[in-house]
């Protein structure tokens, strides 16, 4: 069985390995377009895909602010043995800071991210990353 020859060349200038991948690429993008899983079918749509997407990152940004006011009112009057230190993730300490939430409950991120906690630079959200960026 012989293979593709991926140093030939066409009349474009193209590869048989770059004409490959085009075609694959090509196949693809008209298969997603069909499903209409690559592009909104109108503005409106549009609109509620980006507007859902913004009110996720702004709700994960507000949980965020929430876990670091909690672990804040952790250390406070805290000797620094028995403060919060080191890179954790919020699943770990929840005990410790459970009583400085809202219902005692860890906020959830709405895109399925995990938060974490590192005394140097704050929370942030394994989806979201950083809220002050």
């Amino acid at each position: 069985m012989r293979g593709i020859d991926v140093n030939s060349v066409n009349s474009s200038g193209e590869t048989a390995l770059q004409l490959s991948l085009r075609n694959g690429y090509d196949r693809i993008t008209r298969f997603l377009e069909s499903q209409g899983a690559l592009y909104p079918k109108n503005m409106e749509q549009e609109s509620n895909i980006f507007s859902s997407v913004r009110q996720n990152r702004d709700s994960c940004k507000i949980n965020i602010r929430r876990l670091e006011n909690a672990v804040d009112m952790y250390n406070l009057g805290r000797s620094k043995k028995r403060r919060i230190r080191g890179k954790v993730r919020f699943s770990e300490i929840k005990d410790r800071i459970g009583l400085y939430l809202d219902s005692g409950k860890l906020p959830v991120c709405p895109d399925g991210g995990v938060y974490c906690f590192d005394p140097k630079t704050g929370a942030w959200c394994s989806v979201h990353g950083d809220p002050d960026q």
